[in-house]
């Protein structure tokens, strides 16, 4: 197994944090109330999201 570099770790994270922004649309169009619609919040930058996840998932390999 080779070991993942950081460019790789930030594409997993921003992969993921499209698949959270489809999920997120997707919850707000069935309902309003719906808390993991949450997810995103809308004043946060986009970059801040994807070290947020990366950091979740990879720990410090992406600081």
């Amino acid at each position: 197994m080779t070991p993942i570099d950081k460019a790789s770790i930030m594409d997993i994270a921003s992969t993921t944090l499209e698949f959270l922004m489809i999920l997120n649309r997707t919850f707000l169009e069935i309902n309003q109330t719906i808390e993991p619609a949450k997810i995103i919040k809308k004043k946060t930058n986009k970059s801040e999201i994807v070290v947020q996840i990366c950091s979740i998932f990879f720990k410090d390999k992406c600081l």
